[in-house]
């Protein structure tokens, strides 16, 4: 029913009016009209952001190791990934990539960096694991030096300029 539909779209729409108008619909363009025809204006760049603040945990390194083979796997490039997980949980599969702590610290340096190489073209998936806690209203996780609430998350993140952030929360609360 549906290829029946698409096929009959097809014949009357204009293709780069249909292309266009799926990649609106399902969020993966900015596009514009330009001389008649519908152009990408930006490329988008995908990066990611692993953070594990329990580092002494083999289960929540494995669940940075998960992360970093399905991101490649759908195509993130190594060197859009951070992770802040103290070292490669694959036993140095990726030679090339400073792993560093999940500390205070390293998130705002990773956030900052982030800040500077990301457009409002860009999606940026942050994933977190480890503990987490909860006081009152407000969510927390355990970075490897200390807690960080939610809230500190979020302004921190909200200085990036993503168009599009996906984000994954892996522990409690």
């Amino acid at each position: 029913m549906i290829e029946k539909i698409f096929n009959e779209a097809k014949r009357i729409v204009p293709a780069y009016t249909l292309l266009g108008s799926m990649a609106i619909t399902s969020g993966c363009a900015n596009l514009s009209k330009v001389n008649d025809k519908t152009e990408p204006v930006n490329d988008v760049t995908e990066y990611a952001l692993l953070i594990n603040g329990d580092h002494n945990s083999v289960h929540h390194e494995a669940n940075i190791a998960r992360a970093l083979g399905k991101l490649e796997d759908i195509g993130y490039l190594e060197e859009n990934i951070i992770s802040l997980t103290g070292e490669d949980p694959r036993k140095n599969k990726l030679l090339t990539y400073n792993y560093n702590p999940g500390t205070l610290s390293y998130f705002k340096e990773a956030v900052s960096y982030l800040q500077n190489h990301l457009d409002n073209n860009d999606i940026l998936l942050v994933y977190t694991t480890g503990h987490g806690g909860r006081h009152g209203n407000i969510s927390y996780l355990r970075l490897y030096d200390r807690w960080i609430s939610s809230e500190e998350i979020a302004a921190a993140l909200n200085k990036i300029p993503f168009g599009r952030l996906i984000y994954v929360a892996d522990q409690c609360f």
